[in-house]
């Protein structure tokens, strides 16, 4: 079962249930497996849809009238022990290429992003912090990539939302600019749409070159290295799922026999 399918299946029970459980959501999302921002992004997704999260012994009881359509609900749990009877174990062979998925994404992406501007300061940033002295390389790396692409991320989406506010206006600075000179080339200057036009440029490219500043590329470069970073991480999460639901295969199939 892959990751979708777990919170899909998590979703459409608390749908009809109106609430779930915390034990209920650690069950079927192991920690082991599972990252706490993910629980948590889930957690806000259903509270979203008005389904609660309470704990077990808050937890409302079944009404007399619904017993016929709760019977014919599987419980959470054993329904997902059964939906992992129809995935292989992970062989060994398997395991190693799966591994190999995984590095070659990470080294693709470091190879990306290894010379922007904000990579090479936040490695410089690190390597000058006597605390990370005796971190290993593989770990110091790994810091920088997730630290680079946090930033990264942030700066695309801030980015992305400038881009919208322009699209009334040709959807770039350059056509807002050539719309601000047409403007005040007319002999009736309609005063009120200039300044809004004016306000909306200087606050767009001050904040375009604040990016550019701290990303150390071009806006346009930006979002095209995003796109890129983009594809390697769906590769990488491709893989990440499937070792997981393998592994989590090999698991129920021990505990199975006890």
């Amino acid at each position: 079962m892959k990751e979708k399918d777990i919170f899909d299946e998590l979703i459409e029970v608390g749908k009809k249930r109106g609430q779930l459980t915390y034990d209920e959501i650690n069950e079927a999302l192991p920690s082991e497996f599972f990252t706490p921002d993910e629980i948590e992004d889930l957690m806000d997704l259903l509270n979203d849809m008005g389904v609660r999260i309470v704990d077990a012994d808050e937890a409302a009881p079944k009404e007399e009238a619904a017993a016929p359509e709760y019977e014919k609900t599987e419980d959470l749990v054993q329904a997902y022990f059964h939906s992992m009877g129809d995935i292989s174990i992970l062989t060994k062979d398997e395991e190693v290429e799966l591994a190999k998925k995984l590095e070659e994404g990470k080294e693709i992406i470091a190879e990306i992003i290894r010379p922007i501007g904000i990579t090479i300061r936040i490695r410089e940033l690190y390597d000058s912090d006597e605390s990370m002295a005796e971190m290993l390389d593989e770990e110091m790396l790994t810091l920088v990539i997730e630290t680079t692409l946090e930033q990264l991320e942030a700066m695309v989406r801030e980015s992305r939302i400038l881009n919208k506010e322009l699209i009334s206006y040709g959807g770039t600075v350059k056509s807002l600019r050539a719309l601000i000179k047409n403007e005040k080339g007319k002999k009736r200057i309609r005063a009120a749409i200039l300044a809004e036009m004016e306000n909306l440029f200087g606050r767009v490219y001050k904040a375009f070159r604040r990016i550019e500043s701290e990303s150390g590329i071009k806006i346009e470069a930006l979002l095209f290295i995003w796109e890129r970073i983009n594809k390697v991480q769906s590769f990488v999460l491709e893989a990440k799922n499937e070792l997981i639901t393998r592994n989590l295969r090999l698991v129920v199939n021990i505990a199975k026999n006890y």
